[in-house]
């Protein structure tokens, strides 16, 4: 008998013995996983441009036949996409990206179990367009015609959408060529506070970002002013990248021009003839913020700042931050930056005001030599933000400051009245001199109290570094003499902060008040941009949203601002030529409206 033939009578004899028992496996004991998993199926796929480039970033909408499934992906880092736990059936993938031609693939059949692969080739218009004459003219016209006729839309033109009982439409559109292109225009009118050639009288500001691919964005920015017979304009181009890893890195430049119609007013520093009446500015900078753990982030980057007048003076300014994040409600910070106090890094997202001051020519002054000046400045900060509870938060820092040629804001009666060596502002008859160097250790703390959902009250102090005029009385014969009446003290700083919107107008209102020790001339703690940071003595701004056209896919806001209300802060100045005022902060008004879209 062979060994097949044993086999049976053998297990069943040992099973009888007990020594071997049989394993029976029943259908409820395999996995609920493996059972479901044959109900679904999966489509994935490969993006990549005509020359076989992967694109990263890139959003795949996958629909079912029956539109009750829709789900929107993005590609990886190698360009790889997929959806799994899709139910059986016919499904339509879209790619519409504002670069590239938008692809369409239907149907896809999704079977049980099985894999639907492909590999998606976007293409450019000019890569797709073929350049050539018909052979049969009369022919191609007619064609062209059928096609004009038939062809459907890729993208619909308008789109009505549910209201709900408020009035506001239920459903967004996410369309991303409908959302790649999104700016601001701001018109303003008034007197400037905030430096050097600062704010023309009528002032045209607009910035804007074009979303390329998902990771790529380009904004553009830019300024036109004119004030007292002096034009003037800026333009900024970036380059923004956001990888899928959460890095980012923005590439800049700026260039900026002030062109003079007539004299330079004497007792000012003149223009030079080198710069042809014009004063000529350009910054070019470079910024990444690179994760390099979960809770810890680098920020750093550098600037470089030339301007032209009458002479050539640049700056290079690097800086860099580390973010560390130990729990939810805390962030460490430690930085260094070699830039002035005005020309901070972007941040990599500006907002309006950051905008205006990265448009604004660098913070110049005059050495009382008739030679113009660069501000400069060097600061080391650790910082501290801890959230207490859901209404609290508090702000903590240690610094180190040293700032060069710090420029002192200079106000006259008249044009008679003007100490020699001193730096003209163009829109004003303001004049910047520069305080020379001071290096002092500071610190600041501030708490942040939510009174309400739309009440923010901060507290802050500071004790840090600045310029003190030595006694009450000013009097000097030349800007080189009132100089050596102002020297570097340490003092204090209160800020008291209230932020609120009115529910019924959705008006929002900021108003502040910074105390600052008696003469001195400059605001102390320079870099503070925390959430305490104010300009120096009583300021409001108002923010009311108006109306929009329903028709017009746009914002409309009109703005108020209001700089030292109470004109505090100016120091009476005994010159040969009559007085003048040394203060921090100008008492200006500024208004206008802004289109967001």
């Amino acid at each position: 008998m062979s060994l097949r033939s044993w086999s049976l009578p053998l297990i069943l004899g040992l099973c009888w013995l007990g020594l071997f028992r049989p394993t029976t496996v029943a259908a409820e004991d395999v996995p609920a996983k493996a059972a479901e998993a044959g109900r679904y199926g999966t489509i994935a796929g490969q993006v990549t441009d005509r020359r076989g480039v992967t694109q990263s970033g890139v959003p795949v909408t996958v629909t079912r036949q029956d539109s009750q499934f829709v789900q929107k992906v993005f590609t990886n880092s190698k360009g790889r996409f997929a959806l799994t736990r899709l139910l059986p059936g016919n499904y339509a993938v879209a790619i519409l990206l504002p670069s590239y031609l938008p692809f369409w693939k239907a149907p896809v059949s999704v079977q049980p179990g099985k894999l639907a692969s492909l590999q998606i080739n976007l293409w450019t218009l000019a890569e797709s367009l073929e350049v050539g004459l018909p052979q049969n003219a009369s022919r191609a016209r007619e064609e062209w015609k059928w096609i004009l006729r038939s062809a459907a839309p890729t993208r619909p033109i308008l789109r009505f959408l549910e209201e709900t009982e408020s009035g506001k439409n239920s459903a967004t559109l996410q369309d991303p060529r409908e959302r790649a292109l999104r700016g601001t225009v701001q018109v303003s009118a008034g007197a400037g506070s905030r430096g050097f050639g600062n704010d023309p009288g009528l002032h045209t500001t607009f910035a804007m970002e074009y979303n390329l691919t998902g990771t790529n964005v380009v904004g553009l920015a830019g300024s036109a002013g004119w004030e007292r017979g002096t034009p003037a304009s800026s333009f900024r181009t970036s380059w923004n990248r956001r990888s899928a890893s959460g890095s980012n890195s923005s590439f800049s430049a700026t260039v900026r021009q002030l062109s003079f119609p007539g004299e330079y007013r004497p007792g000012s520093v003149q223009a030079g003839k080198s710069s042809g009446e014009r004063i000529q500015s350009m910054t070019i900078g470079y910024e990444d913020e690179t994760p390099l753990a979960n809770n810890l982030r680098f920020h750093y980057g550098m600037l470089f700042d030339t301007i032209n007048i009458g002479g050539r003076v640049s700056r290079w300014s690097p800086f860099g931050h580390l973010t560390y994040t130990p729990a939810e409600q805390t962030r460490l910070r430690f930085g260094y930056t070699a830039a002035a106090p005005r020309v901070l890094p972007s941040g990599l997202d500006p907002d309006r005001d950051v905008m205006e001051q990265l448009l604004a020519i660098p913070q110049i002054s005059s050495n009382g030599s008739s030679h113009a000046v660069l501000e400069r400045g060097r600061h080391f900060e650790a910082s501290l933000e801890q959230e207490l509870g859901s209404r609290y938060v508090l702000q903590a820092a240690a610094f180190y400051d040293s700032l060069s040629d710090r420029a002192l804001s200079m106000g006259v009666q008249g044009a008679g009245s003007v100490p020699a060596g001193l730096l003209r502002d163009p829109f004003s008859n303001r004049y910047f001199l520069s305080g020379g160097d001071y290096s002092s250790p500071g610190a600041r703390t501030a708490i942040g109290a939510k009174l309400s959902e739309n009440s923010l009250l901060v507290l802050g102090y500071s004790f840090a570094g600045g310029l003190r005029a030595v006694s009450d009385d000013l009097a000097a014969e030349n800007s080189q003499a009132l100089r050596d009446l102002i020297q570097a003290h340490r003092g204090h700083a209160l800020v008291l902060k209230m932020s609120t919107t009115v529910p019924a107008t959705a008006t929002q209102i900021s108003t502040s008040y910074k105390w600052v020790q008696n003469k001195f001339l400059v605001p102390i703690d320079p870099y503070d941009r925390g959430m305490a940071q104010a300009y120096p003595y009583l300021n409001v701004v108002v923010l009311q949203p108006l109306p929009s056209p329903g028709i017009l896919p746009v914002q409309i806001e009109a703005l108020a601002d209001f700089h030292n209300l109470l004109a505090q802060g100016y120091m009476p100045v005994q010159t040969p030529s009559g007085p003048s005022y040394v203060f921090p902060a100008e008492r200006s008004f500024r208004g206008g409206f802004t289109v967001i879209f």
